[in-house]
């Protein structure tokens, strides 16, 4: 995981959110967008929050963290908009 304003970097399970730890499935969910198969936003029920996800895979020279957080501002209004 890459958070992009103090450019850290750390491993994490993908079934988990990295918040707060919860590893209950039914807690939390992935929510794609439609016509992207790269974007997608992890929500936390137990934390009330979310994260957004970007698979890098689809990328042949990856844009910088703080590159793709600008350019997936929409995912954030998304996640607000559903009370997150």
């Amino acid at each position: 995981m890459h958070r992009p304003r103090c450019i850290s970097v750390w491993h994490a399970k993908r079934a988990e959110c990295s918040h707060c730890g919860n590893d209950n499935h039914e807690k939390f969910q992935y929510s794609t967008i439609e016509g992207d198969a790269v974007l997608q936003i992890q929500v936390c029920d137990e934390w009330n929050g979310y994260i957004k996800m970007i698979d890098t895979r689809q990328y042949i020279e990856k844009p910088s963290a703080a590159m793709f957080d600008i350019k997936s501002n929409h995912l954030d209004f998304v996640a607000q908009e559903n009370g997150y």
